[in-house]
């Protein structure tokens, strides 16, 4: 069985204007082609930043845009922070226990990284018979594609982008405790989860919250478990930080879920849903969706085929 293409979600999670290099897009029918683990253990498959990878992550979702899977979580994209071309834009990992590090200054030269088991990380390194890195090399060479690399040359791109995440987190921090409507959320909501004790400030309370324009639950931990009370002012509370965040990215319409987190200060910090199909016993009310969609329209970019289903869209 070859490796797993996934063509819609490669499709819907590259930013509009944004051309995938050909190499890349003839590497996506090369590798299905080929036996799953003969040149490493991943899909392929699409994806961007999210809130739970950096905080307020979906406020940067273009900086990333991935290509590859990993089983543990992992991911392989481009690296553009600033809107780069995908030409113009390294390679790099997005580990999922938050390893950071560029894995080729270029597609070519990480598919040839790729080739030689030469990327440091496990999953792509290792192999199962038949074995098809030999294939790769000459795949690569056929299309004047293979580059020798130097294994210190990323070195200062790596600690460019493993600064870019605490410094883009504090940035979104630092807004959170100036925003009057997440202080006002969190003014009420820290009455019904607590705070964090004095003596582990480091740890965070939560709640899960599903929001629409005919819904508002909030659950303790996660949904499913009974839904907590909601004090007098918390439903216009969190309405008005949904609408908030909808006039700060306007393309993504209102979200529908959000995990609630609270520091030991108090600060607010949120784990968006826009995408993800709701699953765990999340119900969501169509009604409460085309009413969010018509007061706040989502671009294609951040419309999901499930939802576009559910909208009539």
């Amino acid at each position: 069985m070859g490796y797993s293409v996934d063509r819609a979600s490669l499709e819907f999670h590259t930013p509009p204007g944004v051309t995938v290099p050909p190499l890349v897009q003839d590497f996506y029918d090369w590798a299905e082609e080929r036996e799953g683990g003969s040149i490493g253990y991943f899909n392929v498959e699409g994806d961007r930043l999210d809130d739970r990878y950096i905080e307020d992550g979906t406020r940067s979702a273009s900086a990333f845009v991935s290509f590859v899977h990993m089983p543990d979580g992992s991911r392989v994209g481009w690296w553009r922070p600033a809107g780069e071309s995908l030409d113009a834009a390294p390679i790099v990992l997005l580990g999922s226990e938050g390893t950071l590090g560029v894995l080729g200054r270029s597609p070519a030269e990480f598919f040839t990284k790729l080739a030689c088991a030469a990327t440091s990380q496990s999953d792509l390194d290792e192999t199962v018979e038949p074995n098809e890195r030999a294939a790769l090399r000459s795949w690569l060479s056929d299309r004047g594609a293979w580059i020798e690399t130097d294994p210190d040359a990323h070195r200062e791109a790596t600690s460019k982008l493993e600064a870019w995440f605490p410094h883009r987190s504090d940035e979104r921090i630092a807004m959170a405790k100036q925003q009057p409507e997440r202080i006002a959320v969190s003014a009420i909501l820290r009455a019904v989860i607590g705070l964090p004790a004095a003596a582990e400030p480091w740890k965070r309370t939560f709640a899960d919250l599903v929001l629409t324009d005919t819904q508002c639950v909030l659950f303790p931990n996660f949904v499913g478990q009974n839904p907590l009370n909601k004090p007098r002012g918390l439903e216009e509370a969190l309405r008005a930080l949904r609408d908030r965040d909808a006039q700060d990215l306007p393309e993504a319409g209102l979200w529908y879920r959000a995990s609630l987190h609270l520091d030991g200060d108090g600060v607010l910090m949120l784990a968006r849903s826009y995408l993800d199909e709701p699953r765990d016993g999340i119900v969501l009310d169509d009604e409460g969706l085309r009413r969010d969609h018509a007061r706040m329209p989502r671009s294609r970019y951040w419309l999901p085929a499930w939802l576009a289903r559910r909208l009539g869209a």
